[in-house]
C-alpha cells in the first residue's frame, strides 16, 4: 500500500471513528499502528534523517510500546483513542530515530574514525551523515546578522575543532542522546562561531539588529499599539491589511484565508513577507520599538511555571538557564538541560489523573497548539467545553508540577508576587522543531 492510499485509510479511520463508545480492541489498534507507523516514518524520511533502526525491528518497538501505554478500556471512544494513539506514535518514534542516530554518530566520532569524522563536518552529500545543512543555516544567520560571509570549510573546521577536543571529545561524551544531535551541534557550533569570529574582531561584540535576528513580541504587540504603528509609519497596503486583521480585527488564520480566497501556502507566506516588512520598518523608525522588536535568540530570564502554561512549548531558553541549571545540573549542556525539561513536563502531565478525553484535549493543546476550534469539531462538543476543560487540566497540571517541585528540591512553593518566579522549574521548544532539524 503506497503513503497515498495509507494516508486515505487513516483518514476514512478518523472519519468513521465512533466519539460516543469505545468499539475497538488492541489488535485493531495495531492494525491502525502499522499503517500510521509507515506514514510517519515516510514524513521522517522527508526531513533528511538517517534511520540506524531496521524498520522491522522499529515496528516491533512500536507495537511493544502501544500495548504497554495503551489501554482501549481506559478510553472512552475510538476517535480519542486513535488521536492519542497518532500523538504517542509521532512522539516516539521520532525519539527512537534520534537516539540511534545520536548513538551512531557519538561512536564513530569518539572512536576517532577520521574519514567518518572528515565527511560528517566537511561533507555535503544529502544522502550521507554530515553537518552541511546546520552550517548553511549558520552561514546564513551570521551573514545576516553581521553582514559576513564566511566560507563553508572555514565553519566546518572551528566546530570540528571545539567538539574534537585535542581527540577527548569531551563535550561530546556527555550527550545522551536526547533529542537531535544536530541541534547539539549547532547550538554549540554557534557558540563557537561567534566566539572565534569577535577574537578575530571580524564581528562586533554587539550585534547589529536586522529583520533576520530579530522577532515580533507578540504579548507587546497588543491591538492599541497596532493600531498606533498602522498610523504613524508607512507600510505598504498588503502589509498593513495583514497586519490589521491579525493584531487589530484578531481574525483567525482560516479566516483571513476564506477572506482573501488564498490557500494555506499562500497564507503562510503572505504572514512571513508582512512580518519581514514590519520588522524593517520599526527597526528603520525614529521612533523606539524596543518593546516589540526581541532578538531571536531566547531570553535569559526565568519563566514562571504560569507563564510556561500560557505559551505551551513555545518557551525556549538558549542561555543562562540559571533555575534549570540548578535543577538538572551544572555540566549539562543547553540542549541537554532543554530536553530533561521537557521529559519532566511530560512525566508531570502523565501523573495527572483525568479521563483520556480531557488529557487528549490538553495534550493537543499545550504540546501541538491545536486550535480550540478544531478540537471543538473533532470531538463533537462546544468551544466553550474544549476551554473549559483546557483550563482545568492546566489547573490541575500546575498542582502536579507543583508537587514535583517541592518533592524535587525539598522546599515549599508560596506563590505570591514577589516569589511567583520560584516556581520557574523548567521549559521547553515546539515539541517537534527541536527534534526536526
Amino acid at each position: 500500500m503506497n503513503q497515498k492510499n495509507e494516508k486515505k485509510v487513516t483518514g476514512d479511520l478518523f472519519g468513521t471513528a465512533s466519539r460516543t463508545q469505545l468499539t475497538l480492541n488492541i489488535e485493531q489498534v495495531l492494525l491502525y499502528v502499522e499503517i500510521l507507523f509507515s506514514i510517519i516514518m515516510e514524513d521522517i524520511t522527508k526531513q533528511k534523517k538517517n534511520i540506524y533502526w531496521g524498520k522491522d525491528i522499529l515496528l516491533e518497538k512500536v507495537k511493544m510500546h502501544v500495548k504497554e501505554v495503551v489501554t482501549p478500556e481506559k478510553f472512552s471512544c475510538d476517535y480519542t483513542l486513535l488521536s492519542t494513539c497518532k500523538i504517542l506514535l509521532k512522539d516516539y518514534l521520532w525519539q527512537k530515530v534520534n537516539e540511534a542516530e545520536g548513538e551512531y554518530i557519538k561512536n564513530k566520532l569518539t572512536s576517532n574514525d577520521t574519514r567518518f569524522a572528515e565527511d560528517f563536518f566537511y561533507g555535503t552529500n544529502p544522502q550521507k551523515a554530515n553537518i552541511s545543512r546546520l552550517r548553511s543555516r549558520l552561514k546564513n544567520e551570521f551573514y545576516s546578522s553581521y553582514g559576513l560571509t564566511i566560507s563553508d570549510k572555514e565553519i566546518s573546521t572551528i566546530i570540528y575543532s571545539s567538539i574534537w577536543e585535542e581527540g577527548t571529545w569531551k563535550g561530546l561524551k556527555t550527550f545522551q542522546n536526547t533529542g537531535s544531535i544536530f541541534s547539539w551541534i549547532e547550538t554549540k557550533g554557534r557558540h563557537e562561531l561567534t566566539a572565534e569570529l569577535r577574537k578575530q574582531k571580524r564581528i562586533p561584540w554587539e550585534r547589529k539588529r536586522t529583520a533576520g535576528n530579530t522577532r515580533l513580541s507578540k504579548r507587546k504587540l497588543t491591538e492599541e499599539m497596532a493600531n498606533l504603528i498602522l498610523e504613524e509609519e508607512t507600510l505598504p497596503a498588503d502589509t498593513s491589511q495583514i497586519i490589521r486583521d491579525l493584531y487589530v480585527n484578531k481574525k483567525s488564520p482560516q479566516e483571513i484565508m476564506s477572506q482573501s480566497a488564498c490557500s494555506k501556502e499562500e497564507y503562510d507566506k503572505k504572514v512571513k513577507n508582512a512580518t519581514t516588512t514590519l520588522k524593517e520598518t520599526l527597526l528603520q523608525s525614529p521612533r523606539d520599538y524596543h518593546d516589540i522588536l526581541k532578538d531571536k535568540s531566547a531570553s535569559n530570564s526565568q519563566v514562571s511555571l504560569d507563564e510556561v502554561m500560557q505559551n505551551g512549548c513555545q518557551v525556549s531558553f538558549k542561555e543562562n538557564l540559571c533555575a534549570l541549571v540548578d535543577i538538572f545540573g551544572v555540566s549539562l549542556t543547553d540542549e541537554e538541560i532543554q530536553s530533561k525539561a521537557l521529559e519532566t513536563i511530560h512525566h508531570i502531565a502523565s501523573t495527572v489523573k483525568c479521563t483520556e478525553r480531557d488529557r487528549y484535549v490538553w495534550e493537543s493543546r499545550f504540546f501541538e497548539d491545536k486550535s480550540p476550534t478544531v478540537l471543538s469539531k473533532e470531538l463533537n462538543m462546544r468551544r466553550s467545553n474544549v476551554d473549559n476543560i483546557y483550563l482545568r487540566m492546566n489547573k490541575k497540571f500546575q498542582e502536579a508540577a507543583k508537587e514535583w517541585y517541592e518533592n524535587r528540591n525539598g522546599e515549599k512553593v508560596h506563590v505570591t508576587k514577589s516569589n511567583k518566579k520560584k516556581k520557574s522549574a523548567y521549559a521547553t521548544e515546539t515539541q517537534y522543531c527541536h527534534q526536526r532539524i
